[in-house]
């Protein structure tokens, strides 16, 4: 793929999670379906951390395995606006990290690193798509608890 359509790939990424944001109800900050389950809010600022750790670690100093900062984080989000504004700045740097990305380094291979050993940056890349769809999948759980019927996310 070319770094356009990465690019695309994770804006479309974007909108398929907004189809589901757009769904949960601002006051659900701290809905869960279980107890000792991440808030509605810590998914999101979960996501937006996790948008952040790949952009340093595909594009930046590389992939960190210290959690603890954003475990900080996610113990002070209660707000879903709050929560998507994080979101929305992480969404920009990453779509723009990717889609600005030197076509040729696409099939480098990473720094050795803790999560990802010999991995080609186009693959991490993609990577990210995966754990979008992963918590995308998390909060629909969340909207059925809330008693919504989640959106159908590919339109």
């Amino acid at each position: 793929m070319t770094p356009a359509q990465l690019a695309d790939t994770a804006r479309g990424d974007r909108h398929f999670l907004d189809n589901v944001l757009n769904a949960l109800p601002v006051d659900a900050g701290s809905a869960v379906p279980l107890p000792g389950m991440m808030t509605a809010a810590q998914q999101i600022v979960h996501i937006a951390a996790t948008l952040d750790w790949f952009l340093e670690g595909v594009f930046g100093s590389g992939f960190h395995d210290d959690f603890s900062a954003q475990q900080e984080a996610l113990a002070r989000a209660t707000s879903i606006a709050e929560a998507r504004v994080q979101l929305n700045a992480a969404w920009d740097r990453w779509i723009a990290a990717v889609e600005n990305c030197p076509e040729s380094t696409l099939q480098d291979v990473l720094p050795p690193n803790p999560f990802f050993q010999g991995k080609i940056r186009e693959t991490v890349i993609m990577y990210n798509s995966d754990h979008t769809a992963h918590h995308r999948g998390i909060l629909t759980v969340y909207l059925r608890h809330l008693g919504i019927t989640p959106p159908m996310v590919y339109m």
